[in-house]
């Protein structure tokens, strides 16, 4: 916990050389001349304690920009600039401490921070012994490696009868921004699809 100036200058005035040409008093002249040193001294104990409280780009704030400097530019190209403080955190927190073989709740627990929901499906391989004959479908193994990532829709453009020129789109969908984050997740061994549901 950091001290306050009045503990700082208690410390300096201890320092001195025994005497009375230096009293160790915070009312005399030499106490008012070490106060401001006490004060810088309880200011940068009190910065440096703030900045504890930063060592996790989640929490950074002063750190933020330096944190957002180490790691370069956002491989998804987003331009972070026009992110929330908390949405640079999260971003940040989400490259600096990417786990390197994450669960299906992990994938979960990721899209949420980012503000979207989405379920993770994967599969298993049937294996001698444990499948039962009639119930298991028998899927190829490379199938366990995959990963289908299920993700609403935020919006549905169909074409109007009437209203839609020759050479327009029939309908589109538009998406949650999740694919390059999540990929970026996915153990280097794994393949993942995304799948929205209209």
């Amino acid at each position: 916990m950091s001290r306050t100036t009045a503990d700082c200058l208690a410390e300096l005035l201890s320092l001195l050389p025994p005497g009375s040409a230096l009293p160790r008093v915070a009312d005399s002249n030499t106490g008012r001349f070490l106060k401001p040193i006490g004060a810088e001294m309880a200011l940068i104990e009190a910065d440096w304690e703030r900045l504890l409280e930063q060592i996790s780009p989640a929490n950074a704030t002063d750190l933020l920009p330096d944190y957002e400097r180490v790691l370069g530019p956002d491989p998804c190209k987003r331009d972070t600039a026009l992110l929330s403080v908390a949405g640079r955190q999260v971003l940040a927190d989400l490259r600096w401490t990417a786990n390197g073989d994450p669960t299906p709740a992990e994938f979960v627990a990721l899209a949420a921070a980012l503000g979207i929901a989405v379920t993770v499906e994967t599969f298993t391989p049937p294996s001698c012994g444990d499948a039962e004959c009639g119930a298991d479908e028998c899927a190829p193994a490379a199938e366990a490696y995959g990963w289908i990532i299920h993700a609403a829709a935020t919006a549905i453009h169909e074409a109007e009868c009437g209203a839609t020129e020759c050479g327009e789109e029939l309908g589109r969908i538009d998406v949650p921004d999740i694919e390059c984050t999540l990929r970026q997740w996915v153990p280097l061994h794994t393949y993942v699809a995304f799948y929205y549901d209209l």
